[in-house]
Order: structure tokens, then sequence, then C-alpha cells
């Protein structure tokens, strides 16, 4: 990737982190207390300045209570970077789908917890 794409990369990236914490209603200090990071850390990614790791994305969208996959999605990549960044998509929305099991809010975890639908002709 040369500079130029990178610094793009990073920019696209942190403008996505910037608008997903404020729509959350959550200031950089918030954030950087949810990860365990300095507010320092969360204005380098929000500025192009670092990119997150990806299971720093991960946190980043769950404490701005979005998905991870959405703070990557549409930002342009020379190709071989988009083979990775579809890799990491993945990984993220696999990541995801654990997390949403872990915490319960699928619709199959809620769905148990409910248990079967009861047919009204046979009652």
């Amino acid at each position: 990737m040369n500079e130029e794409t990178e610094g793009r990369f990073r920019d696209e990236l942190g403008k996505k982190i910037r608008r997903a914490r404020r729509a959350a209603e959550l200031r950089q200090g918030d954030v950087a207390t949810a990860l365990g990071v300095d507010q320092g850390r969360v204005s380098l990614w929000e500025n192009g300045k670092v990119v997150p790791g990806v299971l720093q994305l991960v946190d980043i969208a769950l404490a701005c209570r979005t998905r991870p996959e959405a703070l990557i999605e549409g930002i342009v990549a020379p190709s071989l970077e988009q083979q990775r960044l579809k890799l990491d998509a993945r990984s993220l929305e696999l990541l995801n789908e654990l997390t949403a099991l872990i915490v319960g809010t699928t619709p199959a975890a809620d769905e148990l917890e409910a248990g079967p639908e009861e047919d009204p002709t046979q009652a």
C-alpha cells in the first residue's frame, strides 16, 4: 500500500469511528475508558494517525453500539489490501456473531428463552 492510499484508508476509518462514537452520544474519554486505553489513543484513531487492530475495532464497535464490520464497510483499498480487508471483515462478522450469542441478543437466543409458540387452534 503506498503512503497516499494508506493515508486515505486511515482517514476514512477514523471518520467512521468518530461518526459511530458521536451516534452513540459518547465522548472520546467514554470510549477510551471502555477499551482501557487513554483518550489520546482514541483521538489518534479518529484523526487517522493510527489504525486500530481487528480486536480493537470489535471493542470500538461494541462500545459505540454498532456492528464491527460497519466500521470498515465501504472503505476503498488497493486490491491486495481489499482481500485482507474482506478476511478481516469476515473475522469481524464472526466475532460479532459470537459476541451476540454470548450476550444473548440474537433472535435464536431470544426464541430459545421464549420457548415454542403455541398453536391457537390446539388450545
